[in-house]
């Protein structure tokens, strides 16, 4: 079909790491380590990305152009580590230091493992009148693995216009103005960066100093907690923004101003919450049913600014 084109695009990224250090016994006066320790860490990190995207354009009686596109895109990371220690080797030689034989394993293991996935449609149709009058509009629908899987996806609209006044007629018998188009427009998008994975349900963690119980704290015990407060009701953040410009340009191009008025607001700010120190011992994230302002750290209101850019 002439002016259909689909492109479809898939990556794969593996990274390996391993990190291994010794420290040996250094028994001189001033900077005494009377224990050696051998450090052993891995991590491996995958990370995928599919992106198909579907283009038409057409020029109907060669002053109307049509463009519509479709896209879906998948993003999966997932990522891997473990560090293991041991001490009290006898031998300090490279083929000595193996942990068999190490006589001390009281330093617990350490390891992370999260995975994290988003999936992203987008719609956009544009329209433009004889290279002078344009309109856009689209519309995408994200959701990520961060949030409650009943409430991860929301959408976010835009739309914009232009009114190129260089190619009406009546710009054509002057010399002076050589580009002239003013456009506004006003869009959404989201933001879930600042969310830690899994809010909605963290996943329980042991402690990592044991509580010594009997008469002579012979026994220990490990407790279990969950990082942070859960939250099944985050949603994504959502910043809105209009603007309205200009764009002008003078003497064949040799002079070139830009002007732009804009009104950005962030709804449904994720901010963290202080709460008790005996309820949790990180801050939850929660919603802020406001806007923000660019006033200063943690205010509340409304972002508005001009810009002139020559």
């Amino acid at each position: 079909m002439p002016g259909l084109t689909f492109k479809s695009n898939f990556a794969y990224d593996v990274t390996s790491l391993r990190g291994e250090s010794f420290q040996m016994k250094f028994l001189e006066p001033g900077r005494t380590i009377d224990q050696n320790y051998r450090v052993i860490s891995n991590s491996l990190f995958k990370t995928w990305n599919f992106e198909n995207i579907l283009n038409y354009q057409k020029l109907f009686n060669q002053v109307h152009s049509v463009s519509l596109m479709g896209a879906f895109t998948m993003n999966k990371r997932n990522y891997r580590y473990e560090q293991t220690e041991m001490s009290g080797f006898d031998f300090e030689s490279e083929h000595s230091t193996i942990f068999p034989n190490g006589t001390n394993w009281t330093t617990k293991p350490y390891e992370e493992i999260w995975d994290e996935a988003t999936v992203s449609a987008v719609g956009r149709a544009s329209y433009s009148f004889d290279d002078r009058y344009f309109i856009s509009a689209s519309l995408r629908r994200d959701a990520s693995s961060k949030l409650n899987p009943d409430k991860n996806w929301d959408i976010f609209p835009a739309v914009s216009g232009s009114w190129k006044i260089s190619s009406e007629e009546f710009m054509n018998n002057q010399n002076l103005i050589s580009f002239l188009k003013l456009r506004a427009s006003w869009g959404q998008v989201g933001n879930i960066n600042s969310v830690r994975r899994f809010i909605y349900a963290p996943p329980y963690q042991v402690t990592g100093w044991p509580v010594f119980l009997g008469s002579n704290g012979q026994v220990q015990g490990y407790g279990i907690y969950q990082p942070t407060i859960p939250n099944p009701n985050l949603r994504w953040e959502r910043t809105e923004q209009t603007n309205i410009g200009a764009d002008i340009s003078f003497l064949e191009n040799s002079l070139n101003f830009t002007f732009d008025l804009l009104n950005k607001q962030t709804k449904d700010l994720i901010e963290s919450m202080p709460v008790a120190w005996w309820q949790v011992w990180h801050l939850p994230l929660s919603l802020i049913s406001a806007v923000l302002k660019k006033q200063g750290l943690g205010s509340i209101g409304k972002l508005c600014k001009a810009i002139w850019r020559f």
